[in-house]
């Protein structure tokens, strides 16, 4: 039990510090395409996603719908990503990255892909199951913590709003 123990607060390590140079990768690849942090991980999530509706982007980096558009403006100012009408509800925007926003990531994220992709053959298919499941597990958790902090914010707000 003790070597579990070990083990799961080295993986608690692990996770941070990964997530830790995540973060960092990104904020170089936002200083290389002349971005900010949040309009590269619209863009990552537009190439991942394939194209998406407006609104998407406001959920998943948690902004406002003005901050998205201000955001969208900026990605299609750079040539990263374009508006489309969608074709099933002529009230949503769909956003899709463009050529040259694929290109441009692919500079920056395709060799480390590869070798991604290479570290990951040296695992069987029952070792990457296990690790898929940490990571849709752990990123579960992730989004269940935010929410309660989100809930927190929210109650401390509407405290302050009574005591004024």
């Amino acid at each position: 039990m003790e070597e579990q123990k070990k083990i799961s607060q080295n993986i608690v390590v692990a996770l941070w510090n990964l997530t830790a140079k995540d973060d960092l990768l990104d904020r170089t690849a936002a200083d290389i395409l002349g971005l900010n942090h949040s309009d590269t991980q619209a863009l990552a999530a537009i190439l991942f996603m394939g194209p998406i509706p407006a609104g998407q982007i406001s959920t998943l980096l948690r902004i406002t719908t003005g901050a998205s558009t201000a955001l969208i403006d900026r990605l299609e100012k750079g040539g990263y990503a374009r508006r489309l009408d969608d074709k099933t509800d002529r009230r949503k925007v769909m956003v899709e990255a463009t050529e040259d926003g694929k290109a441009a990531s692919g500079k920056i994220f395709d060799a480390l892909l590869v070798r991604v992709f290479k570290l990951l053959s040296q695992y069987n298919a029952a070792e990457l199951k296990l690790i898929e499941r940490f990571l849709v597990d752990t990123g579960d958790l992730f989004v269940e913590r935010v929410g309660e902090l989100g809930e927190e914010i929210g109650s401390r707000i509407t405290a302050n709003s009574k005591g004024k």
